[in-house]
């Protein structure tokens, strides 16, 4: 038997053999072992690779879409001052004929309908301050009355000014209608829409012809 105290000397050829072939066969095992590792290791390593640049890609896109949303908050950011604009500001941006138009043919709107008090009731500070609602509304419909119901009405003219004869200063738009009425086939309606204390355009005269 082998003992370790007499060192390899001792071991006979067989014996000596028989170990040296174990100790390759377990270095060739551990070899093998190694190998295998290194491979998973290596697969785990171009997996790792592979995940890196999903993630790379995913940041990307994380990036692209963050970017996307903030284009889309701000055109909703810009559509919602638009619509939430105030009505000042927004009549800075149009012509005041067409506004004291608008203004004007709402108000007709209300004479046509017989809807005289109403129509005092929308019309300037300058016109309430001149007429009560009682004095307008029987003038008008002793006027109208006469002429009957409208058949056609057409724009004429349409004219902006500072100034009008017998009024103060301040913005008004001189705009002519040429209408046809049941018991007057040619008339000529005159209109003063005047920009208001308020910012609003409203009838200040209206006379027909």
């Amino acid at each position: 038997m082998f003992d370790g105290s007499q060192g390899l000397a001792a071991l006979t050829g067989n014996e000596w053999d028989f170990r040296v072939k174990a100790k390759s066969c377990e270095h060739s095992k551990l070899r093998r072992k190694y190998q295998a590792v290194d491979g998973i290791l290596g697969v785990d390593n171009a997996l790792e690779k592979v995940g890196s640049g999903t993630s790379h890609f995913h940041h990307f896109k994380l990036r692209e879409d963050r970017k996307m949303k903030l284009a889309s908050i701000t055109l909703f950011a810009v559509f919602a001052a638009i619509a939430w604009m105030p009505k000042a500001v927004s009549q800075t941006l149009q012509k005041p004929e067409d506004l004291a138009m608008a203004s004007a043919q709402s108000w007709l709107t209300l004479i046509d309908s017989e809807k005289y008090a109403e129509s005092w009731q929308e019309a300037s500070t300058v016109f309430k301050a001149n007429l009560t609602q009682e004095q307008w509304v029987g003038t008008v419909k002793s006027v109208r009355s006469q002429f009957g119901k409208v058949l056609s009405r057409k724009v004429k003219s349409a004219k902006y000014t500072r100034s009008l004869p017998g009024a103060p200063d301040g913005e008004y738009v001189v705009l002519q209608f040429d209408t046809s009425f049941a018991n007057k086939k040619a008339a000529v309606e005159t209109l003063t829409p005047a920009l208001d204390k308020d910012g609003k355009w409203r009838v200040s005269g209206y006379f027909i012809k």
